[in-house]
């Protein structure tokens, strides 16, 4: 499992492969014209920013803070964290 140190030293294209590869989608949200992926990944979150309009993934964010939680927590559902 990665940490989340050495998953922020990784490039924006292989961020997303080991996000779609090993992260959890638990959530996602619209943010003014860009929609926000919400993905669990063993030891942190990431958030796939991705722009309808131009068709493009614009940002990869990750974190630990339960904190940055907030904007998902009328519709967030970490049920498939626990399974495994």
């Amino acid at each position: 499992m990665m940490l989340l140190y050495y998953f922020n030293q990784l490039s924006f294209k292989v961020k997303y492969q080991y996000t779609k590869e090993f992260g959890r989608l638990i959530a996602y949200r619209d943010e003014e014209k860009q929609k926000v992926n919400l993905y669990y990944v063993g030891q942190f979150f990431v958030e796939v920013w991705y722009d309808p309009e131009s068709n493009l993934l614009t940002d990869i964010k990750s974190f630990k803070n339960p904190d940055l939680l907030s904007p998902y927590l009328g519709d967030i559902n970490i049920s498939s964290v626990f399974v495994n």
